[in-house]
């Protein structure tokens, strides 16, 4: 059941309709109907109005028992996919430890399935090269958007959920600080600049090296093998294995997603078509110009939405929105090339040291399992919500730190089983692939 506050107040904010109050537990004898029709009459009295069929609804599916249902095909499939890399890797582990000792003897397909020779490699972390063609900065600009997408997350699945404050969840909105979280969808477009970067680059050099010419279906073969994998288990686990772990009065509601869209469109996400069905030397003057340019324009990305963040205040017209989320997504990216361009070619000082430091390094490697996996993590614990939770700065951090932390504990796992393998086994197969860039 939803009651819209927005509605109830007739208020236009677009923070408001993100609020609505949401009941939690009812007898089981009581229908949707039944309950449905008590709070009619019942806010009738409370609101002094005599029509209130619009004011909410209560869903019939929405219901919850205690009751699970049994296992199906694909569960099942998913248990023992899982049970069969977990297999292989205590084996291939084992063998590596006892048998061969000697790393340098250890045969490729054993090194690839065994977890000691993968976190090994993990955790190596190596001083910066002075190759110019490795991005040393993407490393940290990698795990601080990341680290972005978590915090973001993790303050929208609170706000998504049953609070005692939620007014408090209001009057955050309208915080300058909040627009970092509001509008932290913009850390995803840090990776897909990334990875474009990273696609041009490669591209470039390989045609650099063979005259010319470039191999496009390797590239986007390698490229689907790359991604897939991860892919895949990730549709299996959003879909089968998060009712084997959560399960509460909320379970339906405060998700981030649905799981009949996943039934109905993930083999076009296997696709990746879901979306569809300068001179050498430059003056001070140039530099600044360039930072307070990028500064300016990821500033504004994130900011500019912020007036109409106010508790009552408006609704961008249909013209400033689409100027905004047109826009947003050129300034965004032209002002990481800044940040990129000013650290290869030694202009970044302080952000270079930072963003190209080597701890970033076994962070980096695991950033794309992590980003898969995050909202696994995030979805069993807000989907097993029982009461209503408490909203502050503090307890969002808390929260963060928790769900980062385990995050990290999955995925580790995960990369030992699964990702880190079958790269090793891509490799085997492509032996003659240039390296990506890290």
């Amino acid at each position: 059941m939803e009651l819209p506050v927005a509605k109830w107040l007739g208020f236009n904010s677009e923070l408001l309709k993100e609020i609505s109050i949401r009941t939690v537990c009812l007898p089981s004898s009581c229908s949707a109907s039944n309950m449905e029709l008590y709070l009619k009459q019942l806010l009738k009295r409370l609101l002094g109005v005599s029509d209130v069929t619009n004011l909410f609804s209560i869903s019939k599916s929405s219901c919850r028992t205690k009751d699970k249902a049994p296992w199906d095909g694909l569960t099942i499939f998913t248990v023992v996919l899982l049970s069969v890399f977990g297999a292989t890797v205590i084996l291939c582990t084992l063998y590596d430890y006892f048998l061969c000792p000697e790393q340098e003897k250890l045969p490729r397909p054993i090194r690839a399935f065994s977890a000691r020779a993968t976190s090994r490699s993990l955790f190596t972390i190596v001083e910066n090269s002075a190759n110019p063609n490795v991005i040393h900065c993407l490393n940290g600009m990698r795990c601080m958007s990341l680290i972005w997408v978590f915090f973001s997350h993790e303050y929208i699945g609170n706000m998504k959920g049953p609070s005692m404050n939620p007014v408090d969840n209001l009057i955050w909105a309208s915080q300058l600080f909040s627009s970092f979280i509001l509008y932290g969808t913009l850390s995803v477009d840090t990776f897909f600049f990334i990875a474009g970067l990273l696609l041009v680059s490669i591209g470039l050099r390989s045609m650099e090296k063979n005259k010319g010419k470039l191999n496009v279906p390797l590239m986007y073969l390698h490229r689907y093998l790359r991604l897939t994998p991860v892919v895949a288990l990730a549709i299996l686990f959003f879909y089968k294995m998060i009712p084997l772990f959560a399960d509460g009065p909320m379970y339906d509601d405060i998700g981030f997603f649905e799981y009949s869209a996943c039934k109905k469109t993930w083999y076009w996400t296997l696709l990746y078509v879901q979306n569809y069905a300068t001179s050498d030397v430059l003056s001070p003057l140039a530099v600044w110009a360039g930072w307070l340019l990028s500064l300016a324009l990821l500033f504004t990305s994130i900011f500019a939405l912020y007036p109409y963040s106010k508790l009552l205040g408006k609704s961008p017209t249909i013209l400033e929105g689409a100027l905004y989320y047109t826009l947003v997504r050129i300034a965004w990216p032209l002002g990481l090339c800044w940040v990129v361009f000013a650290c290869m070619q030694g202009y970044g000082s302080l952000a270079n040291s930072f963003l190209s430091s080597p701890l970033w390094q076994p962070l980096s490697k695991l950033s794309y399992g992590a980003y898969m996996w995050h909202i696994f993590v995030m979805e069993v614990a807000n989907r097993s919500v029982q009461t209503n939770t408490y909203f502050s700065n503090y307890q969002m951090m808390l929260n963060f730190w928790s769900t980062f932390g385990f995050t990290l504990l999955v995925t580790y796992v995960l990369y030992v089983l699964i990702e880190a393998p079958l790269e090793a086994l891509e490799r085997m197969m492509f032996p003659n692939r240039r390296q990506i860039i890290k």
